[in-house]
């Protein structure tokens, strides 16, 4: 049986949309390819550094940073991408420097002696004589300083471009550690530009900043101190070797004694305390926030009440006998306002980042997982 033309092209319209539907489908389940930096090219990318910046990798926590960041650059380039942000003028000015500062180190790491005569970059400038205005446009926070620093920054241009034309002409950007360092490192000229533009979007209401603080107050609460110190380190009691530690237990617990049984606190901190710093002044600390002290000290100073003395404290640096004078709420003025302000924005900003990642599977080895976004 013959179909007819009409019947034909239904079957071929339903068959596209059910293939489109498909297609869709498989979108939705697997919205981007994964990213993956192996850790023999994380290897490689800092083997292709200059020296003076491959000894910092030798930091664990240095390195665990700068992956991390570099992973972050990963996610937030690609939604950059999306979006557009490489026709942006700044962006692909800025992102092909840094490809050209990649390939100047590159040669620099190769010919350890090279030099740029005054001559080259005068031929350079007459070749191109908007360079430099061109790289000000692009940078505007260079803008507005002239004399010596715009000297340097010309020499600085011209170098780099000048050497990254001489490591493409010896295929400099072929070696495998450069040509992951010319893929990855512009990257993070696209994340710095978007998270500028999300940092200008994001934003805190008066309702939230209050919010935060009534719900803080603790955080919020400092406490006005004394103490005697009773050190257990040498360089505080003049002594070759660190001091018996049970002696000086001893001492502190017998001015603890007589602190409790009334003598006046800040007599026996000018007679007794090793902390030249407050001696003089009785023990007296004045008021301390969280954080600004050490945790064993801190603990107990925020537990105390006004009047009240504590036992021995057991720190790193000695014995502290502890009174607590004073207790205050730090008041929700304009600067307080302001810090508030600020730590709403970036825990607003990190969770849009966060949101950002679940879209754009991304994994450099050995930084650390983007756990903000698994909870």
């Amino acid at each position: 049986m013959k179909l007819s033309r009409k019947v034909i092209l239904s079957i071929v319209v339903m068959a596209l949309l059910v293939a489109g539907a498909l297609f869709v489908q498989y979108r939705a389940m697997n919205p981007r390819p994964p990213i993956h930096i192996t850790a023999e090219q994380v290897e490689l990318l800092i083997d292709a550094m200059p020296d003076r910046q491959r000894a910092a990798y030798a930091d664990p926590d240095f390195r665990r940073q700068y992956l991390t960041q570099l992973q972050e650059a990963l996610i937030l380039g690609a939604e950059a991408r999306r979006l557009g942000y490489t026709s942006r003028p700044d962006v692909a000015y800025n992102m092909n420097l840094q490809r050209d500062l990649s390939l100047a180190e590159a040669y620099r790491k190769k010919h350890p002696q090279v030099s740029v005569s005054d001559e080259e970059l005068d031929a350079y400038f007459r070749e191109h004589p908007w360079a430099l205005d061109e790289f000000l446009r692009y940078n505007p926070q260079f803008a507005g300083r002239g004399g010596r620093f715009r000297r340097r920054l010309r020499r600085q241009l011209g170098e780099t471009r000048i050497l990254a034309e001489r490591a493409r002409q010896e295929g400099l950007d072929r070696d495998p550690g450069v040509a992951l360092q010319l893929r990855y490192l512009p990257q993070d000229v696209l994340r710095k530009a978007f998270i500028r533009d999300l940092q200008k979007r994001t934003r805190v209401s008066e309702a939230e900043i209050e919010t935060f603080y009534r719900r803080h107050l603790e955080e919020f609460t400092e406490v006005r101190v004394r103490h005697i110190l009773f050190s257990t380190r040498p360089s505080q009691n003049g002594h070759a070797a660190p001091p018996d530690r049970e002696a000086v237990r001893r001492r502190a617990l017998e001015v603890l004694r007589r602190a409790r049984a009334g003598e006046d606190f800040a007599t026996l901190a000018r007679e007794y305390s090793d902390d030249a710093s407050t001696r003089d002044k009785g023990g007296d600390l004045g008021y301390l926030k969280h954080e600004q002290m050490t945790p064993q000290y801190e603990e107990v100073a925020f537990k105390l009440k006004p009047g009240q003395i504590s036992d021995l404290v057991e720190t790193p640096f000695g014995f502290y006998i502890i009174k607590v004078e004073g207790r205050r709420t730090i008041p929700l003025d304009r600067s307080l306002r302001g810090v508030i302000e600020n730590r709403l924005r970036q825990r607003k900003l990190r969770q849009l980042i966060c949101d950002i990642a679940r879209r754009y599977p991304a994994v450099v080895d050995g930084a650390r997982r983007m756990t903000e976004c698994e909870r």
